[in-house]
């Protein structure tokens, strides 16, 4: 005669149930471990992305104006920033520079005698109101195109009133200039704002000469 078949005991599956909740415990704990670290990679990356478009941005249009035709922010401006936004200072950290390449064509303008001509300023600024601190550019046309570099003028001067920007990079802690001879000494850091405990930021020092 064969035994009767036993059944598990009350213990037997309390035990069962808390081991398997134990691996699915940890089974999650690593899923949400790899989902914070593909964010933090991916932010990373557009940090360092927006970081290098900007520079090559400014490289490229920076490296087209002349020594004598460029100004950068400097700490006892007078005019007020009224183009960087409620609540800030007048202390803006900014660059301006004159360009020969048309803002609807994007050609370099020469005249009927073939002297490049000077059409318009170009600024990159920080701003840091809302919706935090970022780098803006600004483009106007020139009063008066001349076959010669413009005179540079201030760049508080210059934003003292509001004008139309384009947002070049966002969550920038630092945009410092410094002019040179020549040359514009660029200090350009970026910062990750705080998650899951950590922060990260990225920061580039580099030098951009002109050529016209």
């Amino acid at each position: 005669m064969k035994g009767a078949r036993r059944g598990h005991s009350l213990i037997e599956v309390i035990i069962a149930c808390g081991l398997v909740g134990i691996c699915l415990l940890g089974v999650l704990a690593l899923v949400q471990a790899g989902s914070r670290y593909l964010m933090v990679t991916q932010a990373k990356m557009d940090l360092q992305r927006d970081a290098l478009i900007l520079v090559r941005r400014l490289n490229e249009e920076f490296a087209e104006s002349n020594d004598a035709a460029f100004s950068v922010s400097r700490r006892d401006e007078v005019p007020v920033c009224v183009a960087c936004g409620p609540g800030t200072s007048n202390n803006v950290d900014g660059l301006l520079f004159g360009s020969p390449r048309s803002a609807s064509t994007g050609e370099v303008v020469y005249d009927a005698e073939g002297r490049m001509y000077w059409v318009k300023w170009v600024c990159y600024y920080k701003r840091t109101d809302a919706p935090g601190p970022r780098v803006v550019r600004v483009v106007t046309s020139v009063e008066e195109p001349k076959p010669f570099p413009p005179s540079p003028i201030l760049v508080g001067a210059y934003l003292s009133t509001p004008l139309p920007y384009k947002v070049m990079a966002r969550n920038v802690s630092t945009f410092h200039c410094v002019k040179g001879a020549s040359t514009m000494a660029l200090h350009l850091r970026m910062d990750l704002p705080s998650g899951y405990g950590r922060k990260y930021g990225f920061e580039i020092r580099t030098q951009v000469f002109t050529r016209n």
